[in-house]
């Protein structure tokens, strides 16, 4: 859950958590805001099953333009693409 005060914190950035998940199991996108105590609070998550990474990878543009994304943490996508 979000503090009551939180729409009145200032943002500095938002960063991006990734796990595109592998069928049958289900990936994740979540949005978080860092505030100018560089405190992250979780704003939106993305959580489904049978998606392609491309559709993952169109989500990711998308938030990248309507937020000022600074960073992106998708650990398990890179561990797979250098097996």
């Amino acid at each position: 859950l979000l503090p009551l005060d939180f729409e009145e914190r200032p943002v500095s950035y938002f960063v991006i958590g990734a796990d595109w998940g592998f069928l049958p199991d289900p990936g994740v996108v979540r949005l978080y805001a860092i505030d100018d105590g560089a405190r992250a609070f979780m704003v939106k998550e993305w959580y489904r099953t049978e998606k392609a990474l491309q559709w993952w990878a169109e989500l990711i543009v998308k938030l990248q333009n309507d937020y000022d994304v600074r960073a992106i943490e998708a650990s398990v996508l890179c561990r797979c693409l250098a097996a």
